[in-house]
């Protein structure tokens, strides 16, 4: 979870590691005042490449939703804050309205958002699956996010049980820590 990259209540960024490689995928929720699409427009240039982006945008566009009529600021907005990211609109393969509310006066709505990285999209898979809707007014969506096929397997490093190797480790430690010269360490190998 980073919080030092976003520190905000209505985005969360998660990042996973594999190698020298960085994944980073954000979930936006933007409220009535669009206050998060407010905040990622703000600090847009701060903020690293992503895989993904998605979440419940309050925002309209006919580019998403064939009922709407007028060009909102933020659907806009939050565009123009895609292409800097690196991301573009992934369209679900069995378009339609996300948000279908329990109340029958308002119409349904397309609001709820997927971006991938542009060189990825096309290969990402993203549907709508009414069947696990549950009582929430919003239909779930669900989406593959591509990353590296090779997967490198994760060792766990552990000192052995006694005393002596404590004394050894710390030992080691002492010696090897004052050694390391600052920008030496660009391999796994380097860093063990």
């Amino acid at each position: 979870m980073r919080t030092d990259l976003i520190d905000h209540r209505n985005i969360f960024i998660l990042s996973l590691f594999q190698g020298n490689d960085t994944y980073n995928l954000m979930n936006v929720y933007s409220d009535d005042n669009k206050m998060a699409i407010l905040y990622l427009q703000d600090h847009v240039d701060e903020l690293p490449l992503f895989h993904y982006m998605g979440g419940d945008f309050n925002v309209h566009l006919s580019v998403w939703d064939p009922e709407v009529t007028h060009h909102q600021w933020a659907a806009i907005t939050l565009l123009e804050i895609a292409a800097d990211l690196d991301l573009e609109r992934t369209e679900s393969y069995n378009p339609g309205p996300m948000f279908i509310s329990h109340n029958a006066d308002l119409c349904p709505l397309v609001i709820d958002l997927m971006f991938h990285r542009i060189s990825e999209s096309a290969r990402s898979r993203t549907r709508q699956d009414p069947h696990s809707m549950g009582p929430t007014d919003h239909v779930p969506l669900t989406t593959t996010v591509v990353l590296d096929l090779v997967i490198e397997a994760v060792t766990r490093q552990s000192i052995t049980h006694g005393l002596d190797a404590k004394k050894a480790f710390i030992d080691n430690l002492k010696k090897g820590v004052p050694a390391i010269v600052p920008g030496t360490l660009n391999t796994a190998a380097d860093i063990d």
